[in-house]
């Protein structure tokens, strides 16, 4: 009935009283702030609402809300569009403590009916998931005298969807360019930057460039400030490759490890390579540095064992070039007929791992008898790799005009070994000497040897090793 402290008390039939333990405090009013929902960047008008205050001719307020400022920033309070506006009450002075806002304001003339007492003005910050922000008043005390009841609301803050950005699982070399995009809802324009602009550059076309080794991560931005974070992209300085290989029989070959690029300004003073392949069809004789880019540092340590071969070299000059970084020679062990197998790299350690290089393996292709025996093929030149002259075997299976040629990876032509000659069907030999058209000599590398005859080709890798 009105505002104050009571006590509550009951008999029953036979005379048993009983009563609360405490006063209870009956309030003028009930202050209840509102609930609402929105996403990160939004500002939303918070109603603090009130009952009736008409009986008790209220004409100011103090009030304090508790909320969590980490989701929440305070833009504003307001009484436009409330019922202290309609009783012609003055701008709300209010002033916030970390977690929490304090709010006093008063006005001439009483307030008239229940609704919106005021406005309180948050924006949404960013939320890495949905989250719940509790609004509490408390310390509501209307005409400096009567206390008021208050109930508690809260902020519903939708983390925005994050945004899908493929490709996953990246791993680079520098000086390799690869496009980033988002997948699914998003709203153009998009923004990428990188986590790590020493490692990696991005454009505004999501075109990633790889600076140097490291890992970086890339983030992108959509328009309504939909964000994603891509899982760390790995540079790496080389790529360090195990050449394929065929052999004929069970003569040995050299298998060769190689470097991508001219190994020259990266620094690389020692390395740990720990291979491993199939002991039942493969037998490590040697590991040879003659020939090799690590050919200053000496004659590399290496131990091999059940298949897992370990190579360590190590020098005082730093290497430079793209010349194979080990020779192993391997023999195949006897077999009855064609099969294939692997050269693994399970491990690549450089300068103690400062330096990054990513790694492919190699095939190993074991051929009973040569393509020459029979039919139309072309077979492994022997030796491979070799310096500086090798032999290249072939068949061909019907008569006509052929074609022998070697090339760069790149499809360049450097020589014509055999250019449209008329030859019977049956097995011949050539030998090349490692130099181009020009009787010049080339340098080491990989090269393309080329069989065109009665509308088939067939070709083969060659390994040049100065």
């Amino acid at each position: 009935m009105a505002p104050g402290r009571v006590k509550a008390w009951s008999q029953d039939a036979v005379a048993t009283r009983d009563t609360t333990t405490g006063f209870i405090d009956v309030r003028a009013v009930r202050m209840t702030a509102g609930e609402m929902s929105g996403f990160p960047g939004d500002i939303l008008a918070l109603p603090m609402t009130i009952g009736d205050p008409s009986p008790f001719g209220l004409v100011s307020c103090e009030f304090q809300a508790v909320y969590d400022d980490t989701y929440l920033r305070l833009v504003n309070v307001s009484v436009k569009g409330t019922v202290a506006e309609d009783a012609g009450w003055q701008i709300p002075e209010f002033s916030t403590e970390p977690d929490l806002l304090k709010v006093s304001m008063a006005g001439a003339q009483p307030l008239a009916g229940p609704g919106t007492l005021v406005f309180v003005y948050f924006e949404l910050l960013e939320a890495e998931y949905d989250r719940t922000v509790n609004i509490y008043p408390q310390g509501v005390i209307f005409n400096e005298a009567y206390p008021a009841a208050a109930g508690n609301g809260h902020v519903f803050v939708d983390a925005l969807p994050g945004l899908n950005i493929y490709p996953r699982n990246v791993e680079m070399t520098v000086g390799e360019v690869l496009n980033f995009y988002v997948s699914g809802t998003h709203v153009e324009p998009l923004v990428w930057s990188v986590t790590n602009p020493a490692a990696a550059i991005i454009d505004a076309a999501g075109d990633l460039t790889a600076l140097a080794g490291g890992t970086t991560r890339v983030r992108v931005e959509d328009a309504v400030g939909a964000t994603g974070l891509s899982e760390p992209v790995r540079i790496c300085d080389l790529v360090v490759s195990v050449a394929n290989i065929t052999f004929t029989g069970i003569e040995p070959g050299l298998i060769a490890v190689v470097p991508d690029r001219d190994m020259g300004g990266m620094d690389i003073y020692g390395m740990e390579l720990r291979l491993s392949y199939d002991e039942n069809r493969l037998e490590v004789l040697d590991v040879h540095s003659r020939g090799t880019a690590t050919a200053p540092w000496g004659a590399s340590i290496w131990n091999d064992r059940d298949g897992d071969l370990l190579i360590v070299n190590a020098g005082m000059v730093p290497l430079v070039g793209g010349e194979p970084l080990f020779l192993i020679e391997m023999q195949p062990l006897p077999y009855d007929y064609d099969r294939s197998t692997w050269v693994r790299i399970e491990t690549l350690q450089i300068n103690e791992g400062d330096t990054c290089a990513l790694t492919e393996d190699g095939i190993v292709s074991l051929r009973v008898t040569s393509a020459a025996s029979g039919g139309f093929g072309l077979s492994q030149n022997h030796p491979n790799p070799f310096n500086p002259r090798t032999t290249i075997s072939f068949s061909l299976e019907s008569g006509g005009p052929t074609w022998l040629r070697v090339f760069t990876l790149e499809g360049k032509l450097v020589r014509t070994l055999i250019a449209g000659e008329h030859r019977r069907d049956g097995a011949y030999t050539i030998e090349w000497d490692g130099r181009d058209s020009d009787g010049k000599r080339i340098a080491s590398g990989t090269y393309i040897c080329r069989l065109e005859s009665g509308g088939r080709s067939s070709a083969q890798r060659m390994l040049l090793v100065r």
